[in-house]
C-alpha cells in the first residue's frame, strides 16, 4: 500500500528544517555583518579546484555577507577560520 500523501511532504519539510537549523549556527557565529580579514600570505588551496576559486572571493570581499553573495558558504568559512587562513570579526 502506498504511503498518504501527507508523509511525503513531511520529509522534506523535516530535511527544510535541519538545513534551516545548520545555517543558523552558522548565522550565529558568522553575522553577515562580521568583517573578514584574510591571514594567509597566498591562497593555500588547491590548483584548479573549487575550493581555490572561493577563497579567492575572500580578497575581494569585506563582510561575510558579501563572501557569501559571491558564492562563498559558510562551511568554507568555519575550515577556513579553523586552520587560521581567515579571520571574522563583527
Amino acid at each position: 500500500m502506498a504511503k498518504p500523501k501527507k508523509e511525503e511532504a513531511e520529509v522534506p519539510e523535516a530535511e527544510a528544517e535541519a538545513s534551516k537549523a545548520k545555517r543558523s549556527r552558522f548565522a550565529d557565529l558568522y553575522p553577515e555583518d562580521a568583517t573578514i580579514k584574510v591571514n594567509a600570505e597566498t591562497n593555500p588551496k588547491k590548483e584548479g579546484s573549487a575550493a581555490k576559486e572561493r577563497f579567492e572571493h575572500y580578497y575581494k570581499s569585506g563582510t561575510v555577507g558579501d563572501y557569501l553573495a559571491a558564492g562563498g558558504t559558510y562551511q568554507d568559512i568555519a575550515y577556513d577560520v579553523g586552520r587560521n587562513f581567515v579571520s571574522v570579526g563583527v
